[in-house]
């Protein structure tokens, strides 16, 4: 059972623009490669535990996954809220 607590901070809406084809296709890809390198840069931040110093670490993430074209679940695009470590069961936040 995670102890974890979310706080998600409403955003601001941001005004609705029409956006081309390309310039979406574009954003969407630009988002996509930061999320990737900022989630491979919290693991490797976090790889050991800060408790035992053991590598047995592993990811929390939000139920927010990205879905391929058959609507299966795209591995390593959810967003990572935390790790647990699972020798010791300590947990902490991003």
């Amino acid at each position: 059972m995670s102890h974890l607590t979310l706080h998600r901070p409403a955003d601001a809406t941001p005004e609705p623009k029409f956006l081309s084809f390309r310039e979406a296709r574009e954003a969407l890809a630009a988002r996509r490669c930061h999320r990737a390198v900022d989630r491979a840069r919290h693991e490797f931040q976090n790889r050991s535990c800060p408790r035992c110093r053991r590598v047995t670490v592993e990811a929390r993430e939000l139920d927010d996954h990205a879905l391929n074209r058959n609507g299966a679940i795209i591995p390593l695009t959810a967003t990572v809220v935390g790790f647990q470590c699972s020798t010791c069961w300590h947990e902490w936040q991003v």
